[in-house]
Order: structure tokens, then C-alpha cells, then sequence
């Protein structure tokens, strides 16, 4: 998958590794009972799941420089446009929709925290 479609494969890995990480925090998360000075408990495993997302990202960013720094080396002739086409307008277009519900929930409910950042992404 790298090879054939270098531009798609960071997001897919940036995608794949995030889902990752999203599934398998609620398993590592282990609160403390709460104290005077943590309120809300205390769990160290809340700060190993930081740094596992972290540690994450980080290695998102890694791969994604490494498959442009190999395309950028070992140049190819561009296939597949269509596919790249239709990818391109099909992510257009859902972000669009978002933006849309977003703006749409953030009247409904009164929130300029949820209008604000829809807005700016358009």
C-alpha cells in the first residue's frame, strides 16, 4: 500500500495508528479514588496513555516523513489520478458536511465553541 499510493499512505497509517490509540485507552485508563488534592481521582495510567498517544503521533509523523522523503528521492510517474480525484473530492465533501453539522448544532444548542472552529475549517 505505501508504494502504490505514497500520498494516501501517511493518512492511512495516521488513521489506522489513531484508532489505535482511541480503542485501546479506556483499557489502560485506571483511575484512583479521589483525594483532597485530586478531585477527580489520579491515575497513572492516564499519563502512559499520554505518552502512548504521543509516542503515537510521533511515529505517524516519522512514517510520513520517511514516504516523502523516499518519493521525493524515487520519483514515479503519477497513477491512478482518477482514484486520487475522486479521494480528493470525496474528503472535500465530507469535511464540508461537517462543518455543516457542526455550524448547524452550535445554533441550535447556543455554542460559539461549536460554530467557531467549524467556521474557521471552511
Amino acid at each position: 500500500m505505501a508504494r502504490a499510493y505514497p500520498r494516501i499512505a501517511p493518512e492511512a497509517y495516521y488513521g489506522v495508528l489513531g484508532q489505535i490509540a482511541r480503542e485501546t485507552e479506556p483499557y489502560i485508563k485506571v483511575a484512583s479514588a479521589a483525594s483532597h488534592r485530586y478531585t477527580y481521582g489520579y491515575g497513572r495510567a492516564e499519563d502512559a496513555a499520554g505518552v502512548l498517544i504521543v509516542g503515537i503521533i510521533l511515529l505517524s509523523a516519522l512514517v510520513a516523513a520517511f514516504e516523502s522523503v523516499h518519493k521525493l528521492l524515487h520519483p514515479q510517474p503519477l497513477s491512478h489520478v482518477g482514484r486520487v480525484i475522486v479521494a480528493a473530492l470525496v474528503g472535500f465533501v465530507g469535511n464540508e458536511a461537517v462543518a455543516d453539522f457542526h455550524i448547524r448544532v452550535g445554533r441550535q444548542i447556543g455554542s460559539g465553541a461549536c460554530r467557531r472552529p467549524a467556521a474557521r475549517r471552511r
